[in-house]
């Protein structure tokens, strides 16, 4: 799995509230063999990609804070300013 659709199923996963388990085998049977027997979907996989960008998407803008306000805070630190200088001025 490509590390950008993990990213989507982590932001994506992030929406909701679980925690994870141990079971050993033995407690584990019927989820083994359901896994083993799966159905056949009825959602095609692009359209569950783009379920899953739109919800990716509506993270992005509710984030609070803009690439303006970033900008603006990093000039106000003296190394990142200094970074900002040499890459602006090629040096």
């Amino acid at each position: 799995m490509c590390a950008a659709r993990q990213q989507r199923y982590a932001v994506f996963l992030s929406g909701f509230d679980y925690s994870i388990e141990y079971h050993n085998s033995k407690a584990n049977a019927n989820a083994d063999s359901l896994s083993r027997l799966p159905l056949p979907t009825s959602q095609d996989n692009n359209e569950l990609e783009d379920d899953t960008c739109m919800y990716y998407q509506d993270i992005v803008e509710s984030i609070p804070v803009s690439a303006k306000t970033i900008a603006k805070e990093s000039r106000c630190y003296k190394i990142i300013s200094k970074v900002i200088t040499f890459v602006t001025n090629d040096e």
